[in-house]
């Protein structure tokens, strides 16, 4: 059921996803590499994420299957054209796992908790110094929530404005190890891409507009117009992605 922004009621009884064919969802262009990586993050970003050697192993997997996909070579070529990378594959390939998966500090002083990856497709928490209390930011991807709903971590309380077949933003409480719950007020993405679309889809918006993109009039099928969205951080002399995401 619909619900509006500022709404905390829960008006929806059942859950987003009902069934998802996992067999085709695992043979989707860089998926399986994609799912080892969501357990790796610290949620909280007031805590200092630990990357492991097994998690960099994980995520140079990563990487180096979407460079080998159509989609990232075709993000490739568009950039190369458009003047904003050079000519060098390996330097792009390079280019692409530094701006998502460099950590970076949220303050000043702070611990190096958060990257681009972890806050667009995983999610994160943090403290709103005005509530006085923790929210959600980020989450844009359809994988990591229907892994976290059917772990019965995340409870969907609701879609926000228009619901379509391929992209929808909701709303969601999604539980962790402490005692309070956490809420996004609202959260969009598509349903059913693949991690390569994604990926290439949000990379090419990010490098191809300097890091802050606002790129009106898209369609995906009959769902638009939506806007894609990307934001930069800058963190020791390197321009990383913040966020990227779509928005109706």
């Amino acid at each position: 059921a619909a619900a509006s922004l500022s709404s905390g009621r829960d008006t929806s009884s059942g859950a987003l996803f009902k069934s998802v064919d996992q067999t085709k969802l695992t043979s989707a262009p860089c998926a399986s590499n994609f799912l080892a990586l969501l357990d790796n993050y610290e949620r909280d970003t007031s805590k200092a994420e630990r990357n492991t050697a097994q998690e960099r192993s994980e995520e140079n997997a990563f990487v180096s299957c979407l460079m080998k996909t159509p989609h990232m070579k075709y993000v490739y070529n568009v950039l190369v054209k458009w003047g904003t990378i050079k000519a060098d594959y390996a330097a792009f390939a390079t280019q692409v796992s530094t701006i998502w998966f460099t950590a970076y500090s949220l303050s000043s002083r702070g611990p190096m908790a958060s990257s681009g990856f972890e806050h667009t497709f995983v999610g994160e928490e943090k403290y709103d110094r005005r509530t006085k209390e923790s929210k959600i930011i980020g989450l844009h991807n359809w994988l990591q929530f229907w892994r976290e709903e059917k772990a019965g971590n995340i409870d969907y309380l609701g879609y926000v404005g228009k619901q379509g077949n391929s992209l929808v933003s909701v709303r969601f409480s999604w539980q962790d190890d402490d005692p309070d719950l956490e809420k996004k007020s609202v959260s969009t993405f598509l349903v059913g891409s693949s991690p390569a679309f994604e990926m290439a889809m949000l990379t090419c918006a990010f490098l191809g507009f300097n890091g802050e993109a606002k790129v009106p009039g898209l369609y995906f099928g009959r769902e638009g117009p939506l806007e894609l969205v990307a934001y930069s951080w800058k963190s020791k002399g390197q321009t990383l992605v913040r966020t990227a995401y779509l928005e109706q």
